[in-house]
């Protein structure tokens, strides 16, 4: 509800706390974080609210769907590696990716599967204080019947929305893809350690154009209105 703010914390809990006096008016502790400790492992799975029902990813491997105003679990789906990514919610579908290099499609009504997409990630390995190559932490978009995420693979993918199945892809050849938005028919991708703001043609996936940054783009990507906001890493702190 508008009076109600809503946020994950690392202490495993979803918190639901009134606007006005920050009192707790519900929280709900979720599992323990599973798999290997990963150093890269920045990020944490935000609350999204559609028609009364929350969703959120866990750590503990579970897509969960909360009645946001009682905090009661409606249901939970089991991906079997850690949530990272916020879930994006279209019509029934709710798509969302995790440590494990899958991208998942399931029914926001009853938390059944759709369809499960395996990135390229899926392949590769992960050692503590290494470089990432397997985990999703770029939340999704979804617009003109395609799906639109990115990996630490260093790819973008375009899915179909309907099928599963890959439409395009854009190969960043390492780079992490950390960030989606999506206005009419372009998406705009916030491309990691290459610096670099990307606007792509959301039906084939060609370049309209880019902006370099001076550092990596590791956050969200905001529209409003014709601007796009979004910082860049450390070295310059814009």
């Amino acid at each position: 509800t508008t009076s109600t703010v809503y946020f994950s914390s690392r202490d495993n809990n979803i918190y639901a706390l009134q606007k006005k006096s920050g009192k707790v008016l519900w929280k709900f502790k979720m599992g323990n974080d599973i798999g290997k400790e990963n150093y890269w492992d920045n990020y944490l799975s935000s609350p999204i609210i559609v028609n009364d029902v929350l969703y959120i990813g866990s750590g503990d491997g579970f897509l969960y769907s909360f009645n946001n105003r009682s905090g009661k679990v409606i249901w939970k789906y089991n991906s079997e590696a850690r949530i990272r990514t916020t879930p994006c919610v279209f019509d029934n579908n709710l798509v969302f990716g995790n440590n494990a290099g899958y991208i998942t499609n399931i029914n926001c009504n009853n938390g059944a599967l759709i369809w499960k997409f395996a990135t390229y990630g899926l392949n590769n390995t992960f050692e503590s204080k290494s470089n990432d190559r397997k985990s999703i932490y770029c939340s999704a978009s979804i617009a003109k019947g395609v799906v639109v995420t990115g990996g630490r693979d260093g790819i973008i993918y375009g899915i179909d929305l309907k099928t599963g199945k890959e439409k395009w892809r854009n190969d960043h050849k390492g780079p992490w893809i950390l960030s989606t938005a999506v206005k009419d028919e372009t998406v705009y991708v916030g491309c990691g350690s290459d610096a670099l703001l990307q606007a792509l043609d959301i039906n084939s996936g060609k370049e309209k154009w880019n902006y370099k940054c001076p550092s990596a783009i590791f956050s969200s990507i905001t529209i409003a209105g014709d601007m796009l906001y979004f910082n860049d890493l450390h070295f310059s702190g814009n």
